[in-house]
């Protein structure tokens, strides 16, 4: 069986919103300050909000990932 490449990179988009929302609730990176959270949110922010300006998602549900740009662009600015 031939792997879809845009799929599985699809997949590993969604399993860095799962990131996102991971440390903002709090059930990750327990052992990091504030501040190197919300860098480390703020750097899958822009990683994705590159990815959601490539147009090879057209097919794509990418609402996921848009709302976990909203709540990680909301943590790491706050």
């Amino acid at each position: 069986m031939a792997v879809d490449e845009t799929s599985r990179d699809h997949l590993r988009l969604i399993h860095i919103c799962d990131q996102i929302a991971n440390v903002i609730s709090g059930l990750t990176a327990e052992e990091e300050v504030d501040s190197e959270k919300k860098k480390n949110v703020g750097n899958m922010v822009m990683m994705l909000e590159c990815e959601l300006l490539d147009d090879k998602w057209g097919s794509f549900d990418m609402s996921r990932l848009t709302a976990a740009c909203s709540a990680g662009r909301t943590f790491w600015k706050s």
